[in-house]
């Protein structure tokens, strides 16, 4: 089990707060000066080897996932989505759906990768372990289905993977689950970049009970401005949505290793709620790329509330 502190109502003076059992006693950022890219979010470094090829990364995602689950493709109005999902079609009150990350989105700094499909599963081993019955995974586009699926460029994993086209097609993915599993309420789950796609959807969508994001930047702006590296022009920014976020449920895991997206930047997105009652930070014993997995509670089985963080 790893440990995992909680920063219940961080307010903005810099106080902090027991909860639940845990606390975080002092905060240590760690500032780190970056001159990567836009590939700060979406590169993993392979140490001189080659990346698998996209049969390779198809079979590992699929030997990972459960038995009871099947493989989707949703078309959408400009892209087809792979998805991962329940056999079992009954009704159920609510579904949760864990977004992908960016995945292996360049190949070097300076380089974007020919193909964004993940080479390491973290958020399907999450969705693997977790006890969730009406858990889904959905990948983002050009992810696992090939970069020349439909209307794939370049562009919707680096500059444009927030955009405004990537957000409505998962929102229609979103709408087709919806629809076929009967359900009535939405929990959002994101790992990195998938945070940040969460986050622009709960914004935009009114069935949203509350939303999680891991290792996500919910401020590009500050992202960009942190690593000193050109804003993502074509992307949109969850922290332009901070007025309609802050009705909604939701809690941030932050690592405590992580130099790509700190616990400094996180804290900034939350500041600007403007009812920080129902937002909470939890810190992990994780870097940006690996200590995820291990983490308990399962950030897919959490259900964000507001009456939680009550003293």
């Amino acid at each position: 089990m790893r440990h995992l502190s909680a920063v219940g109502k961080f307010l903005k003076d810099g106080h902090h707060h027991r909860l639940n059992g845990y606390r975080l006693n002092k905060m240590k950022l760690k500032l780190a000066t970056f001159f990567w890219p836009l590939a700060a979010l979406g590169m993993l470094s392979l140490n001189g080897c080659s990346a698998p090829d996209l049969k390779a990364r198809q079979l590992g995602a699929t030997s990972i996932v459960p038995a009871t689950y099947e493989e989707l493709t949703l078309a959408t109005q400009s892209f087809d989505l792979r998805s991962y999902a329940p056999r079992d079609r009954s009704p159920r009150q609510e579904l949760r759906v864990f977004i992908e990350g960016d995945g292996f989105a360049w190949e070097r700094r300076d380089r974007p990768s020919p193909d964004p499909t993940p080479i390491t599963q973290t958020v399907l081993s999450l969705v693997a372990a977790s006890n969730q019955p009406n858990l889904i995974y959905l990948a983002r586009p050009c992810q696992f289905v090939g970069a020349r699926s439909r209307n794939c460029q370049e562009s919707l994993w680096t500059n444009e993977r927030y955009s405004e086209a990537v957000v409505s097609s998962l929102n229609q993915a979103i709408d087709h689950l919806m629809t076929e599993y009967k359900a009535k309420h939405l929990i959002l789950i994101g790992y990195s970049g998938g945070g940040t796609l969460a986050a622009l959807l709960a914004a935009r969508r009114s069935d949203v009970s509350g939303f999680v994001t891991l290792a996500a930047p919910l401020d590009t702006a500050a992202f960009s401005e942190f690593h000193n590296v050109s804003p993502m022009t074509g992307s949109l920014n969850p922290m332009d949505q901070a007025h309609l976020l802050s009705r909604i449920p939701q809690i941030h895991f932050a690592g405590d290793n992580d130099e790509i997206v700190p616990l400094q930047l996180v804290l900034t997105y939350q500041h600007a709620l403007a009812n920080d009652q129902c937002s909470m930070i939890i810190t992990a014993s994780a870097d940006h790329w690996s200590g995820w997995t291990g983490i308990t509670p399962n950030p897919a089985d959490i259900t964000p509330t507001c009456k939680a963080y009550e003293q």
